[in-house]
């Protein structure tokens, strides 16, 4: 099965560019749970704040029965923080006495949220279907430990994502900023080091041993980031393989002018050696006949009277072998 070809540039970039989200993305979550939980947490200490004072101000209107007092506390109670949706006083029987409700108290809150023996307050969720904010704390707080009244509060339970709206948007802003610049120096350093590389494939793919004689023209490699950083002096282990690989070619040309001058020696050896061959032949041949000739010229000198002899001889010598 073929294998799927993906270039070193694209897995760095991938794998950068994954790491940044993955990383941004957890720190996005990590965050919004820790800051929400700070502002819920500041909010709740606030409110408590707030709801102990109104039950240490209403004590005495409640005991001498002001409702035009504790109306005006209560009044400006809600006006003084935007997260009070409500708020409202009871005495110790659970009827009310004052409120800040505009269009009549909804007696279901009074069995919502009630405290439990030695609780000093109690804070509830609640969804109200009558208020723009549905989300909302009750919290409960008892006067003079119950005996003479209670606190209640609604609060915005929303208030803690509003607040921190404009924070987390701008922690976005800034973190997609920070992404942007992460993806480009994604594509700078996966350029910086594929870059490199690709070029010692291509020149690897021009080497023909053929053709070493243009070594030059493909034996200058530089890496991208050494092109970029050479002003300071600094290199890596691309810079090595660049550097090794040049080398390597530089050697190869070397061995090759080697390999050439080696053969053209072989070559004249040979040469030399068919000459001797052919000269040894021809030596050969041309030995025999003028043994023969040799042997018959002795023959016929050592018996001039014997003429058939010699008619034999001479006629051997002519037709040039014994």
């Amino acid at each position: 099965m073929k294998k799927l070809y993906i270039s070193l540039f694209w897995k760095f970039l991938i794998a950068i560019i994954l790491t940044v989200t993955l990383f941004g993305l957890l720190n996005i979550n990590f965050v919004w749970r820790k800051v929400y939980n700070l502002i819920d947490l500041e909010i709740s200490k606030r409110i408590i704040y707030i709801g102990k004072n109104l039950a240490n101000q209403s004590l005495k209107y409640i005991l001498y029965k002001d409702i035009s007092s504790l109306q005006s506390i209560l009044d400006e109670t809600k006006r003084s923080d935007p997260i009070i949706e409500y708020c409202f006083i009871t005495d110790s029987e659970n009827n009310v006495l004052a409120h800040t409700f505009t269009q009549g108290f909804p007696k279901k809150l009074l069995g919502v949220n009630k405290l439990k023996l030695g609780d000093t307050l109690s804070i509830i969720k609640i969804y109200a279907e009558n208020y723009q904010t549905k989300n909302i704390n009750d919290v409960i707080i008892p006067v003079l430990d119950g005996k003479v009244g209670y606190v209640r509060l609604g609060i915005n339970d929303d208030m803690a994502w509003i607040n921190l709206k404009s924070t987390f948007i701008t922690f976005i802003v800034i973190f997609l900023s920070f992404t942007l610049l992460g993806f480009l120096g994604a594509f700078i350093f996966s350029y910086l080091i594929a870059e490199p590389i690709k070029r010692i494939k291509m020149t690897a793919e021009k080497i023909d041993i053929e053709n070493l004689k243009n070594i030059g023209e493909i034996s200058n490699i530089k890496s991208s980031h050494d092109l970029i950083f050479s002003k300071f002096n600094i290199r890596d282990e691309i810079d090595d393989l660049s550097e090794k690989f040049n080398e390597m070619i530089l050697r190869l040309n070397t061995t090759y002018q080697k390999l050439i001058a080696t053969q053209s020696a072989m070559n004249q050896s040979e040469k030399l050696a068919s000459i001797g061959t052919l000269v040894s032949g021809i030596a050969h041949e041309t030995n025999n006949p003028l043994s023969g000739l040799q042997s018959c010229i002795r023959r016929i000198g050592e018996h001039p009277d014997n003429i058939a002899q010699n008619v034999k001889y001479i006629e051997k010598i002519g037709r040039a072998h014994v």
